[in-house]
């Protein structure tokens, strides 16, 4: 507050002042403006003596040409007699300066206060964000914008611009207009649906606005729409665990898991709570298994090991003998659970091998094993058909298997209700009193899913 008296009063001090007839007791001050931004001011003055004559009228008068402004310039009308009078002044030009001056008149003439001046705020282009698309389809998504600031003056369009050729699309793209004659900012358009786009193109989209200054662009966002192959990956889900903060089963099925012990942690796009950790130990179980899902079915899986697991060779057989012994997303359920010509799949995951490893009594079976250094976040799809799997890595075709020797072969969903497996599941293999530190899984899991039929290989690398 001291500096803004320090600089009017020097204002005072080395302003002019205009000279009248002396009218007797008289006093016209011009008060300090107020309130100032881009296109208006508070300005007023203060009639301390009114002197002989009754004042008829008092007011302001503004330039922002003349440095002595008078009634003949622009004038604002403010009442009349004594006293303190102030008004916002609208209408003014961004980025100027003007000098004013109060000014009181009786029947002697008119009198007027020192000149003051002061400097309208700068204009500028507006303020936008351009937030994630949302809900993407094979011809749709939704678009969520704001218009944070006007810049100053009114905002006359904003919406959004989206091009699949241009990576920073502009309004000569095209444009969706979401509103116009925007005055009062900050404003937020949620969920906006942007339609009549194509199947599996990328799209780049920001939002707009323009003012009298020009047009402002937010940052730009970039989206896939939906394959016409992404439609058909639906068809035959009958599990699907994205452990988003829980262990429910999100298809139709519903066959909800319980937590032992692992706790939710950042997914592989470091979304906090949309993955399970498995921290060296714990389980995750459901209560059923799976049925009429058989010999011909996908298991499809995000995971990060930290585990190495005990080598073994494609093949490999074991009447159990303490296999399996490596560290399982999920444990091969005992194929007793179904009937007697059944096993259970399971997936051993390490930093050096992916193992699948077939369960039943009396019954180990490794049907692929790949071997290689396997760091971070890796996607892993099993396809079984006609008994025989395939191992897709980040979405190639690394592998292909031995036929399962059972006549039946079944995906295991982290139950396995057969005697002293009871602890198994998704991240622990056998019981707590097998515990072996090669026999549980360390690391994340992430989009664990099961159809009921072998998936191609471009809904393999859809999914990826």
């Amino acid at each position: 507050m001291k500096l803004i008296y320090l600089f009017f009063l020097c204002t005072i001090i080395v302003s002019s002042c205009k000279t009248e007839e002396p009218q007797s007791s008289l006093s016209v001050i011009t008060t300090p403006p107020t309130n100032i931004s881009i296109t208006k001011a508070t300005l007023g003055g203060d009639i301390i003596e009114e002197g002989t004559s009754t004042i008829a009228e008092r007011g302001i008068v503004i330039s922002d040409k003349n440095t002595q402004p008078t009634i003949n310039d622009l004038k604002y009308l403010m009442g009349n007699g004594k006293g303190q009078y102030s008004k916002e002044i609208d209408n003014l030009k961004g980025n100027t300066y003007y000098y004013y001056s109060a000014y009181a008149t009786n029947s002697k003439g008119t009198f007027y206060g020192y000149t003051l001046n002061f400097r309208t705020q700068q204009t500028v282009i507006p303020s936008v964000v351009t937030f994630d698309p949302t809900e993407i389809s094979e011809k749709t998504a939704k678009v969520n914008i704001e218009i944070s600031s006007s810049g100053g003056t009114q905002i006359s369009e904003y919406g959004i611009c989206i091009s699949a050729t241009n990576s920073s699309p502009s309004i000569n793209d095209r444009k969706v207009i979401l509103g116009t004659n925007l005055d009062n900012p900050p404003l937020t358009i949620s969920n906006f649906l942007i339609s009549d786009l194509e199947p599996n193109i990328i799209y780049y989209t920001r939002a707009y606005a323009i003012n009298a200054i020009g047009i402002a662009y937010g940052t730009t966002k970039s989206f896939r729409t939906k394959s016409q192959t992404s439609l058909t990956l639906r068809n035959g889900l009958v599990a699907y665990y994205p452990f988003n903060g829980n262990t429910n089963d999100a298809s139709t099925l519903a066959n909800h898991a319980t937590n032992f012990g692992p706790r939710f942690s950042a997914d592989r796009f470091n979304n906090a709570n949309k993955s399970i950790e498995f921290p060296n130990s714990g389980a995750t179980r459901t209560s059923k298994p799976l049925t009429n899902v058989f010999n011909n079915f996908t298991i499809s899986v995000w995971a990060f090991t930290k585990n190495t697991a005990p080598n073994k060779p494609q093949g490999f057989t074991s009447g159990n003998s303490g296999d399996p012994d490596g560290p399982p997303i999920v444990h091969p359920t005992h194929g007793e659970v179904w009937d007697s010509q059944s096993a259970g799949l399971g997936i051993i995951f390490g930093t050096n091998q992916i193992q699948l490893v077939e369960h039943a009594g009396g019954y180990i079976f490794y049907p692929l094993v790949y071997s290689g250094t396997f760091s971070g976040w890796q996607h892993i799809v099993i396809v079984y058909e006609n008994r025989i799997p395939k191992l897709y890595l980040n979405g190639k075709l690394v592998a292909n298997g031995l036929q399962t020797l059972k006549s039946v072969i079944r995906p295991s969903n982290g139950c396995d209700p057969y005697g002293a497996y009871t602890e198994s599941g998704f991240g622990k293999s056998f019981a707590p009193g097998a515990f072996n530190s090669s026999r549980q899984f360390n690391g994340f899991i992430d989009d664990f899913g099961i159809w009921n039929r072998s998936l191609t290989a471009a809904e393999v690398n859809e999914l990826y």
